[in-house]
């Protein structure tokens, strides 16, 4: 069960490493994969990261983006994306189950997006 995190449930000290996966469209309803790694420092509600192993792919930066209350009621992170064959694009995740053990999102390129996911470590 997926539980989504407000932001008077996230931590406020500490920080957390999420680990897992990234993916995206590669044609011919396949997918390629690669690694999500995103840290959160709970203190500064900040986070920052990387997408990396993408086939034929150069790393995509996570640039650093503040945590924030959403309208929806849930929390997370909005920030910039960068990477030498996607260009500049953005990226969005969302805090998810109980004290924030997972983390669920995109990054949005001109090209197309990739979905992110990834547990506390």
């Amino acid at each position: 069960m997926t539980i989504r995190v407000t932001f008077f449930d996230i931590p406020t000290t500490g920080t957390a490493n999420y680990k897992g996966s990234a993916f995206a469209e590669a044609g011919y309803c396949k997918k390629d994969y690669g690694k999500l790694d995103y840290t959160v420092d709970f203190a500064s509600k900040t986070g920052q990261g990387s997408i990396t192993g993408l086939p034929g792919k150069q790393d995509i930066t996570l640039k650093q983006a503040q945590l924030r209350a959403r309208p929806d009621n849930t929390s997370g992170f909005d920030g910039n994306a960068k990477s030498k064959d996607f260009g500049d694009g953005s990226y969005s995740l969302s805090l998810y189950s109980p004290k924030a053990a997972e983390i669920v999102g995109k990054a949005s390129f001109r090209n197309g997006d990739i979905g992110i996911a990834g547990k506390k470590q």
